[in-house]
């Protein structure tokens, strides 16, 4: 829907992902009119997150800035009859306005899946942010599923945050 926004605005689309690449990983850019400043307290201020990288069943999200620190999405549901805690846990890496990295559980539940990573990269690009959103780790290409369709939902989220186009407003 997002890209769909962007062409009838006139734009080019606004994340193009590579069904092409043989491995088992999911690669999404998107240029946002936002400093990184922004763009990275977006990614990291709990308040602003809780705008638009929440589920309506979540808890309010938990984020300790520090390799090894809580990332937590408060991400709660129900599936197969049990209550499941998915999103992430911690960070794994994380470089002020320049990158965050944490891991990813399975979205079923299973305690047996490793979790798997995602890198959230910025840079500057004329004024404005690219984020390169990098989903990897899975076990098998199957276990992708729909992620792509879903990331770009959030990518166009973090877009309408960092640019005050919905709540929050970011000073």
């Amino acid at each position: 829907m997002g890209n769909l926004d962007a062409h009838l605005r006139g734009g080019s689309g606004i994340v193009r992902p590579d069904f092409t690449n043989p491995d088992a990983e999911i690669r999404l850019s998107i240029v946002i009119d936002a400093p990184r400043e922004k763009v990275f307290r977006a990614l990291t201020d709990p308040e602003v997150m809780a705008k638009w990288f929440s589920l309506p069943s979540s808890k309010p999200p938990v984020v300790e800035p520090r390799v090894g620190g809580t990332y937590d999405l408060g991400w709660t549901y129900e599936m197969y009859g049990k209550q499941v805690t998915a999103g992430t846990t911690r960070i794994l890496d994380i470089v002020e306005n320049e990158r965050l990295v944490t891991d990813w559980l399975d979205w079923r539940g299973d305690a047996t899946r490793k979790p798997q990573r995602l890198a959230w990269l910025l840079e500057n690009v004329g004024g404005k942010t690219k984020v390169t959103l990098v989903h990897d780790g899975f076990e098998r290409p199957a276990d992708m599923g729909d992620y792509p369709f879903g990331w770009v939902y959030f990518l166009d989220e973090l877009k309408k945050a960092a640019e005050g186009t919905n709540s929050p407003v970011l000073p």
